[in-house]
């Protein structure tokens, strides 16, 4: 794929840029460009290879690495058990907080009762 740079026509004379993408050739830019715009095009430049659109194994160096294990280190396993752990006590709380409830008043309770003995 091919990126181009087309000068659009305007009316206050002022060329308009626009960056076209993933074009094989100029023509293609050229329509593209006023199909979009509606305006008329006086110049169209190549400005080289776009990797847009390419596969991944195509791309330079700095591409991030969506092929890496997750499972590589332990710290992972961890944040499992921790996370899985955290949500069986939400759980835990939002179907029995009656009962926290009420622990929490009847010990309540139970401090006042035993300070005046």
């Amino acid at each position: 794929m091919n990126r181009y740079q087309v000068w659009l026509q305007r009316d206050n004379g002022i060329p308009k840029t626009v960056i076209v993408d993933d074009c094989y050739y100029e023509d293609e830019a050229r329509l593209l460009a006023e199909s979009q715009y509606g305006l008329p095009v006086s110049k169209v430049l190549y400005q080289g290879k776009s990797n847009t659109g390419q596969y991944q194994h195509d791309l330079e160096p700095p591409y991030p690495d969506y092929n890496k294990n997750i499972f590589r280190n332990g710290i992972f396993d961890l944040q499992v058990i921790g996370t899985l752990g955290g949500l069986l006590l939400l759980f835990v709380f939002i179907q029995y907080w009656y009962l926290f409830v009420g622990a929490i008043i009847i010990a309540t309770v139970y401090g006042i009762v035993k300070d005046e003995n």
